[in-house]
């Protein structure tokens, strides 16, 4: 999560990468671009994290020509209750429909947009964020509007009772989107029994508790200083922190969130395939997932790297086979998400159910040669380069680089320092990314979930879970 990554990818074919088993020999670590680190060394990161005050994280760019700011809150079902389930996800959306000053949305939205600017929010299973993005010299603008909407909302009955049926809505359109409905319930399977495999935006059930008086509480028990972090990037004003200071100066103060303590009882915990019965007979939507414990920074670092190996760009080694070579499928997408000390690989793509066996034995084949140190040295090093260059590239917009540093600050507790990161990406090596595939990209912890109607997946997967359709 903290550099979330998505991308078609591809795995070599069993025939190649046999072949390639004659190509192992090369340097364990290779040098990154000069021009890759030199841009890292020449935009620091910097923070103010004075005792007391909101931390602030900014990458001050002289010239250019957008600024954004992002006030990011740790909230999600990672820190709800039983009884709070979804309700993080729900002032996500009702926080900007009316504050003390900006009567509606938009009222609130023209104050920005009327200045060039945008403004939204979204919401993950560990926090919340709101973003401004405006011309630059707009900072008080920005501060002003997000303080609003975070710690002055109306939270008036007819707004909430208006987004109840917009979250509705929301929640429908995941369900007929395969893509983002495998890609959200592999997830939640991989994460059982913990509190954050539920959904974000919870049931029928948890949408009809949102009264104006439980949101308000659970507003007050967790929208303050201790769980803010504000990250800014792009053409930034000299005295921003001071504008910051004045801007945080009288936010309420509450003790930090902990993290949901309870389990969850489900019927597909365990179930190492799950069906979701759809319409669709002659296309199956795939979504795979391993889960595991990342031990330390370079362990991380590492995962990533393999990520980006897997599943990022047309050199990918899934993509290489399972498209390029086998014209299998039109993508494979795979993502690297993490959460505390627990890491979650995923992919997924489209096929055609006939296609169904011959891809898992692909995966696997490709998946056995990366954790038996069978893919070429080149290749992975090229895959490290693509990972750095991917962050960096990501400088170009404002907008990214405030989501890089707010996540990472709230989730890590300390700034993202990019030169850094590229050091510790150049000093991965194929044979630790192999040790790892070697102990937790296997068989036995791969869950699979299968979104199809042919009749053939039940004789396919006798054993097989059956994911609720509701």
């Amino acid at each position: 999560t903290e550099l979330p990554e998505t991308a078609s990818t591809t795995p070599t074919a069993p025939s190649e990468s046999k072949a390639a088993r004659a190509l192992v020999v090369g340097p364990k670590t290779m040098p990154l671009p000069e021009g890759l680190k030199s841009f890292a060394r020449a935009w620091p990161i910097h923070s103010v994290q004075a005792p007391g005050q909101v931390p602030l994280v900014f990458r001050p760019t002289p010239g250019h020509p957008t600024t954004t700011l992002l006030f990011c809150m740790r909230a999600g079902v990672r820190y709800e209750s039983a009884q709070h389930w979804g309700a993080s996800h729900f002032l996500e959306h009702i926080l900007m429909r009316g504050t003390d000053r900006y009567p509606t949305l938009f009222d609130l939205t023209r104050r920005i947009e009327s200045l060039g600017g945008r403004i939204s929010a979204y919401s993950t299973r560990d926090l919340t964020a709101f973003w401004v993005k405006l011309p630059p010299g707009q900072e008080p603008v920005a501060l002003e509007v997000l303080t609003q909407v975070l710690f002055h909302p109306t939270l008036a009955p007819e707004f909430i009772e208006a987004e109840r049926a917009i979250i509705r809505q929301e929640r429908l359109r995941e369900r007929h989107n395969p893509a983002a409905f495998v890609s959200q319930a592999i997830e939640s399977l991989l994460l059982q029994p913990s509190p954050l495999s539920r959904h974000p935006i919870g049931e029928d059930g948890e949408l009809a508790r949102m009264t104006p008086e439980f949101i308000r509480s659970f507003l007050d028990q967790y929208y303050h200083r201790s769980n803010l972090v504000i990250a800014a990037a792009g053409n930034l004003s000299a005295n921003l922190p001071e504008l910051v200071r004045r801007a945080t100066d009288a936010l309420p103060d509450g003790p930090p969130a902990r993290e949901a303590d309870f389990l969850l009882d489900s019927p597909l915990q365990g179930k190492s395939v799950v069906l979701h019965p759809s319409a669709s007979r002659e296309q199956v939507f795939l979504g795979l997932g391993w889960s595991f414990p990342v031990s330390s920074r370079r362990e991380l670092v590492t995962w990533r790297v393999v990520n980006t190996l897997l599943g990022a760009g047309y050199t990918s080694l899934l993509n290489q086979c399972l498209r390029e070579q086998e014209s299998l499928t039109y993508v494979c997408s795979t993502a690297l998400n993490t959460y505390a000390e627990t890491g979650l690989f995923k992919m997924h793509m489209a096929l055609a159910e006939r296609d169904l066996e011959q891809v898992l034995e692909r995966v696997q084949g490709i998946l056995d040669d990366l954790a038996g140190d069978r893919v070429p040295d080149d290749l992975f090093r090229e895959a490290a380069v693509r990972h750095a260059a991917g962050i960096v590239l990501r400088w170009e917009d404002s907008l990214e680089v405030a989501r890089l540093l707010g996540q990472t600050f709230s989730r890590e507790g300390e700034p993202f320092r990019l030169d850094r990161y590229l050091e510790e990406v150049e000093a991965v090596t194929r044979e630790e990314a192999s040790e790892l595939a070697r102990r937790f990209l296997t068989p036995n912890r791969r869950r699979a979930l299968l979104h199809g109607g042919s009749p053939r997946l039940e004789k396919l997967f006798p054993e097989a879970g059956i994911y609720p359709t509701g």
